[in-house]
């Protein structure tokens, strides 16, 4: 019996320490697994070895984990399905690299790459080691909690507008198999070379009718969102901070609200200012300049801004329920990564004959992946949403990748 105990006690001393030990390296992995939005195998393999390495276990000091390269060995990469709980391995080279957003990490006190558990007084009946291994597996969920500053703008996305509520079918859901979803589809008003027409970007209107697919909030589950205090988030006089939660309640509205739509617009284009000519007659205070943070990305590069990506949070459906009716507390799924093409909103003070007032917002949302499965470059280079600090999880899948990982097995 004391032999049974004294050696049941390393047992289970060992397997704690090997556990540790992968739960350690599996969190390192995950953590280290994308580079810009890319998927960097090695760079994940790395940490998973380096971090195993600072742990022991009973009469092996510093943890090895085998790391190929080539899906044989103790870290892979692969898919978590949060429904089913269970780990799916992809392989170098598959075609839906972009669905990786986990990795299982083992070890093994074999005397192969770890020395095994010594048996002591269980030598006199003959055994000489136990043999333990310990597996993790760490998840790096989608965006539920942004950093400071990665989402500015006041405007909200209707789930049931883009296919992205829970309970969307799977064959159809947002950005299924690689294509954006397009929500009152539309043309540009000034198309650059090569922009399609028929309706395929997608069109954001805030009034409430049948079209509407958009509303507005300050982020907050008391405070009254009017056109001042939405007016401050766009420009900056009161920042979205705390930064929003999905699962959490936010008061929202409807409506064209122009003033606010106005200062979006000129953010986006630029404004070169305005000075009162007749201050004694007119109370009208001046406008200061507005640098353009949106870019002349395509050709023909007239000098207009056609190009601005921006992080919008998705919130429960609101068609031919609450449309977005003040006063009503509203969940926050997660968050889209959209490209805003143009703008159109009145705007005496900055006139563009292009621009009829029409209370519009043109943009393409954009996926994490291209049809095939591919990662997308395009999100991988302009939709990483970390620019504030680390994000945690506990968004719906929108394509956001969180970049504080969790272990789920």
């Amino acid at each position: 019996m004391a032999a049974l105990a004294i050696d049941t006690g390393l047992m289970y001393a060992g397997r704690g320490q090997l556990q540790n030990s992968v739960d350690a390296a599996a969190l390192a992995a995950a953590q280290s697994m994308f580079n810009a939005g890319a998927l960097d195998r090695t760079g994940g393999e790395a940490a998973a070895v380096t971090v195993a390495g600072l742990h022991r276990a009973v009469d092996e000091p510093d943890i090895n984990v085998v790391a190929n390269g080539g899906g044989l060995g103790d870290v892979k990469f692969g898919d978590w399905n949060e429904e089913s709980n269970t780990f799916t391995e992809i392989l170098p080279g598959a075609l839906n690299q972009g669905d990786v957003d986990a990795v299982s990490v083992a070890a093994f006190l074999d005397d192969i790459n770890n020395n095994a558990v010594p048996a002591t007084l269980s030598q006199v009946r003959g055994r000489t080691k136990f043999d333990i291994a310990a597996s993790a597996t760490a998840y790096i969920g989608y965006a539920g909690i942004p950093g400071p500053g990665d989402v500015d703008l006041p405007i909200v996305v209707d789930c049931c507008a883009i296919n992205a509520c829970p309970d969307s079918d799977p064959s159809t859901a947002y950005c299924s198999g690689g294509v954006p979803p397009v929500t009152n589809g539309c043309d540009l008003v000034r198309p650059q070379t090569g922009d399609p027409t028929g309706g395929s970007f997608s069109c954001l209107d805030f009034a409430p009718t049948g079209s509407q697919n958009a509303c507005w909030t300050v982020f907050d589950n008391g405070a009254s969102v009017n056109t001042a205090a939405l007016r401050d988030i766009v420009n900056d006089v009161t920042p979205v901070d705390p930064p929003p939660v999905a699962g959490e309640l936010y008061n929202l509205d409807n409506g064209s609200k122009a003033p606010v739509l106005r200062d979006i617009m000129r953010h986006f284009e630029g404004f070169p200012g305005w000075t009162n000519p007749d201050p004694l007659n007119d109370p009208s205070p001046d406008e200061p300049p507005v640098p353009a943070e949106g870019t002349d990305s395509y050709a023909p590069y007239d000098g207009m801004a056609d190009q601005w990506y921006k992080f919008l949070p998705v919130f429960e459906c609101q068609n031919g329920i609450d449309q977005c009716a003040s006063g009503n507390n509203q969940e926050l799924l997660g968050f889209v990564c959209v490209e805003i093409r143009e703008i159109e909103a009145p705007d005496g003070h900055n006139p563009d004959p292009l621009n009829d007032g029409d209370k519009k917002l043109r943009l393409n949302f954009v996926c994490p992946t291209l049809p095939g499965g591919a990662p997308n470059p395009v999100m991988m280079t302009n939709c990483n949403l970390n620019g504030g600090g680390p994000v945690a999880g506990g968004g719906s899948d929108f394509g956001l990748k969180a970049t504080i990982p969790v272990l789920v097995q």
